[in-house]
């Protein structure tokens, strides 16, 4: 399940925890926003023109897919 919506995606792995959950974004998320994000995304899906490698490095380091 994908969506842009944060809040969404929280109250969504809470209803249904083994279904895995992608947050959509503009962009990879900050390091320190990853963190937060970790134990529960399991990947993040900017939008493709603007990831870059270091980005996508930034979000397989903090445990998740792209």
């Amino acid at each position: 399940m994908g969506s842009f919506d944060e809040q969404a995606l929280r109250d969504f792995t809470a209803q249904l925890p083994d279904i895995p959950v992608a947050l959509i974004a503009y962009d990879v998320p900050t390091t320190e926003r990853l963190g937060g994000l970790a134990g529960w995304v399991d990947s993040v899906s900017p939008d493709f023109r603007r990831l870059q490698p270091e980005g996508a490095a930034r979000v397989f380091e903090a445990g998740m897919g792209v």
